[in-house]
């Protein structure tokens, strides 16, 4: 029987899970660099790393299979908040991780959020598909009510395709961008809960 909870969409990488931190960490043991997540230019890794996409896919191979990935922590209050909002919700991880690292994925996801989401989309078949299908094409189908996210591209897909409730998770690369009115910009998971759970 189909649920009765409206889906609510949400990323994984920097709104559950402290990955661009663990990144910044493993980049810097493994190339001697000194990157924050603070100082990161871009998005876009090649930008960042100053290489090209088969080094950048190289190095994100390695980082997967790393300590970093695996011991990264979840983002604090997360967990305590998606189990509220999955009594009012259907939870959908929506990522732009490539399919080849789904198990691993899953792995920590299921360890540290065991049995709170529906499903798990994955939007790109490798690390160097710069034309994975967008995050609105994902929410459509499953009909999601609300999405979150830190990516300001993909919450302008959504928002702007979509008009569904749409919060951006503040991180460095999105501070100070200038929102559309609509859109809500949130700064921790309390704030999500209060726009989120009714009263």
């Amino acid at each position: 029987m189909p649920s009765q909870k409206p889906a609510l969409a949400l990323d994984l990488d920097d709104v559950l899970k402290e990955t661009c931190a663990a990144l910044c960490r493993f980049h810097n043991a493994h190339f001697g660099t000194n990157h924050t997540p603070e100082k990161m230019p871009s998005f876009n890794l090649d930008i960042s790393w100053d290489c090209t996409s088969e080094e950048t896919a190289r190095r994100l191979d390695l980082f997967f299979r790393s300590e970093h990935h695996t011991e990264a922590t979840p983002m604090e209050g997360a967990l305590e908040a998606l189990q509220i909002l999955a009594e009012h919700y259907e939870l959908h991880i929506v990522t732009a991780r490539p399919e080849v690292v789904r198990n691993m994925t899953a792995a920590w996801v299921n360890r540290h959020y065991p049995r709170l989401f529906t499903h798990m989309h994955f939007l790109s078949a490798h690390h160097l598909d710069h034309n994975s299908r967008p995050k609105s094409d994902i929410c459509r189908a499953i009909g999601a009510r609300v999405f979150i996210d830190d990516g300001v591209h993909n919450v302008k897909d959504v928002f702007e395709k979509l008009g569904i409730v749409t919060l951006i998770f503040t991180q460095p690369l999105n501070f100070g961008w200038e929102m559309p009115k609509g859109m809500l910009r949130v700064n921790n998971w309390g704030e999500i809960l209060d726009h989120l759970v009714p009263n």
